[in-house]
């Protein structure tokens, strides 16, 4: 039983095929657009019921890859891209969703996903992939969600 449930949560962690493709991690954080613009929706409706969606979707993502990641094969970690889902929604928060600020979005999140964590291993000696559990995979897109998202807000109020 256990065995079916952790094949379950890698298949979730994985975005069913999609962490198997190439490109899956640019597809999956893309996938964060329609999230995001769901998100604004639900809250225009119900901020309180908004709120409750976004812990439970939390939750239910810290859960999954705290399941799956106890005895992970080492190639099903390069697969998962839930990570990205996760990151990209962090940056595209507060930022409205127009083509050419979710494209600069989308680039300015990769660019960071891939600079920061070397970045941060250097000046402050933290190596993201050390860090316990769930943080291993989520902290470098966690990270480059939330400055990308305030680069965004910048440009936001000194350039659009």
């Amino acid at each position: 039983m256990w065995d079916r449930a952790k094949e379950v949560a890698l298949g979730v962690v994985q975005l069913g095929r999609l962490g198997r493709v190439p490109f899956g991690g640019f597809i999956t954080s893309l996938c964060a657009i329609p999230l995001i613009a769901l998100g604004r929706f639900l809250y225009v409706i119900s901020a309180d019921f908004y709120y409750l969606v976004l812990i439970a979707a939390i939750l239910s993502v810290i859960g999954l890859m705290s399941f799956v990641i106890t005895d992970l094969p080492e190639m099903s970690g390069k697969t998962i891209v839930i990570n990205r889902l996760v990151g990209a929604g962090i940056a595209f928060f507060t930022v409205p969703l127009e083509i050419k600020l979710v494209f600069a979005t989308v680039l300015i999140f990769y660019v960071l996903r891939e600079v920061l964590p070397a970045f941060i291993l250097h000046v402050w000696k933290i190596n993201f992939a050390e860090l316990p559990g769930v943080l291993s995979f989520v902290a470098a897109d966690v990270v480059a969600g939330i400055t990308a998202n305030l680069i965004m807000q910048l440009v936001l109020i000194f350039i659009v």
